[in-house]
């Protein structure tokens, strides 16, 4: 992979990863556009934690320490 996709991919999951931090939980959202907004990131953060899995990368590949969607249910 050339340096530019990686450098992408590093910072586009870092992004989504930040966010994951920042949302409240389904169970806890205050209304449900927040609710979906959760929802929304916690299925494209499984994906990024199934994609790591099936192609062995690991998330210190994408400068990243851990990523755990399941907090946001």
């Amino acid at each position: 992979m050339n340096e530019k996709m990686k450098l992408f991919l590093q910072h586009f999951v870092q992004l989504i990863k930040e966010r994951t931090d920042e949302l409240t939980p389904i169970s806890s959202a205050p209304n449900d556009f927040e609710a979906g907004k959760s929802m929304a990131y916690h299925e494209v953060a499984d994906y990024i934690v199934e994609c790591c899995r099936i192609f062995d990368v690991s998330f210190s590949d994408l400068s990243i320490r851990d990523l755990d969607p399941n907090k946001l249910l």
